[in-house]
């Protein structure tokens, strides 16, 4: 009888011909595994100093290029703190202080590095230990290399800007001074008027504005400034101020002093007009004022509007940025000596 499944010759036969393709497996030759590769322990490449900002060389405003610098001996650049840090941080706060200009007017106007300042300037560049103080901060917490230069870098010089006896709003011991030299006669000491009172407003601890009066030699310019330092003494400095920036500058710009014109001011200010009068053309004013235009002179002062935020000046008229970003720069310095 015929089965319904494969008969027993052909299960054998399959099953000879499995152990044959087993027996053939065996036979075959399989490489062994390739070794792993050895490890080799490879020392960290050694830490390279930064990539600064290289400072250009063309100086439209007659400044000598920036001459680099290669200055290393920590003792000698006298920096606190310069010694502790770190390898990194050390070769970052080196490169950056070879390799920006210093603020200070002397080294500035040579193209002097922060490097060669410290070293060779220190004495009459108080600043640039400041400066340096903050490059070896910044440093020490890991800021970029280019953003730490930008920290010490600027559009113009720093000047050493005394105490002066100028009309003062803000506390009485700032911790930033904005001496701001302004002149009735110009259209622009009118509109940098409305930045300095917003910046006093926004920095109403920290920061005190300082009126330095440098007009120009027209008679009306002098006039209108010897104005407003005679409304001071009767405490209407800022209400005289506002009353003649509001009018065209013109108006004092010319050889003939614009009485109608003041005696108005002086009234809309609500100044006692006689007192007013007398002081104006007392010599104690006059002599303020001189002492003023003469402060402006030995700071260079050529035009106005220009300011001093500690120090840094700040030329012509600016957006409340410029001025803010170097009084925030100098606000930090002070909150981080102990």
């Amino acid at each position: 009888m015929r089965g319904d499944g494969p008969g027993p010759l052909f299960l054998i036969g399959v099953a000879a011909a499995f152990v044959g393709v087993l027996w053939a497996t065996s036979q075959t030759e399989v490489p062994e595994p390739a070794a792993p590769a050895p490890v080799v322990s490879v020392p960290a490449p050694p830490a390279s100093a930064p990539v600064v900002i290289e400072q250009g060389t063309s100086r439209p405003d007659g400044r000598a290029p920036l001459q680099p610098s290669n200055i290393r001996d920590i003792d000698a650049l006298g920096v606190e703190g310069l010694a502790e840090l770190e390898e990194q941080p050390l070769l970052v706060a080196l490169a950056v202080m070879n390799g920006t200009t210093a603020a200070c007017e002397p080294c500035w106007v040579a193209g002097e590095s922060l490097a060669t300042c410290l070293v060779q300037r220190r004495e009459v560049c108080p600043e640039a230990e400041a400066q340096a103080r903050r490059v070896v901060r910044g440093a020490a917490a890991g800021v970029d290399p280019r953003a730490l230069q930008a920290s010490i870098q600027f559009n113009d010089a720093w000047l050493d800007v005394p105490p002066m006896a100028l009309v003062r709003r803000g506390p009485d011991a700032p911790t930033v001074r904005l001496v701001v030299a302004v002149d009735f006669a110009s259209p622009f000491s009118a509109d940098a008027r409305v930045v300095w009172t917003t910046l006093a407003q926004r920095y109403p601890d920290g920061l005190a504005v300082e009126w330095l009066h440098a007009p120009r030699e027209a008679p009306g310019a002098q006039a209108a400034a010897r104005a407003a330092l005679a409304a001071d003494l009767q405490g209407r400095y800022d209400a005289m101020a506002q009353a003649l920036f509001a009018l065209p500058p013109d108006t004092f710009a010319a050889d003939v002093v614009p009485e109608a014109a003041l005696k108005a001011a002086a009234e809309e200010a609500g100044l006692d007009v006689a007192a007013w009068t007398a002081a104006m053309d007392s010599a104690a004013v006059r002599a303020r004022l001189d002492a003023e235009r003469a402060a402006a002179s030995t700071l260079g002062v050529r035009g106005t509007p220009t300011a001093f935020v500690n120090g840094y000046r700040v030329r012509g008229l600016r957006d409340i940025d410029a001025y803010a970003r170097i009084i925030d720069l100098e606000l930090a310095d002070a909150e981080a000596r102990p």
